[in-house]
Parts: structure tokens; sequence; C-alpha cells
């Protein structure tokens, strides 16, 4: 896999609050690694995202995994 994945994303019955938290760990090379000379090779990188509706497009990296933490609107 060499691209990214292209999605849509729905909260549809969900009362979202508007800033969303995105992890992402992902590296340059698929076996990049954390070792004892290089224990922050991978890290996690730390976003927001403005939701604007129920409903929005995000792009994967390729390569990585993603944590998205939606909390209930107030």
């Amino acid at each position: 896999m060499t691209q990214g994945i292209d999605a849509h994303t729905s909260s549809a019955g969900f009362s979202s609050a508007e800033n969303v938290r995105v992890q992402t760990l992902s590296a340059a090379r698929i076996y990049d690694k954390n070792d004892d000379a290089h224990p922050e090779t991978v890290v996690p990188q730390v976003s927001h995202v403005q939701l604007e509706g129920a409903e929005r497009d995000y792009s994967f990296p390729h390569q990585s995994v993603t944590v998205v933490d939606f909390h209930k609107k107030n």
C-alpha cells in the first residue's frame, strides 16, 4: 500500500463537540522502529479537526494507525 485512504465519515445521531482530537502513528518506512538508540523514531502525532456538521471527509495516511477521539457535545 503506497497511498492513503480517503474516507467519508458521518456522526449522524451523535451530538459531537466541534473540536475532534486525532492521533496518528506513522513512519517514513514500514520497517522503522523505536529502539534503545533511537527511542523516538516513531511517535504519535496529535492534531485537531474542526467539525462542521455531521459529515466529513478525512484522508488517513498510508502505513499508519489513526485514532479519532470524538467527545459528546455539552
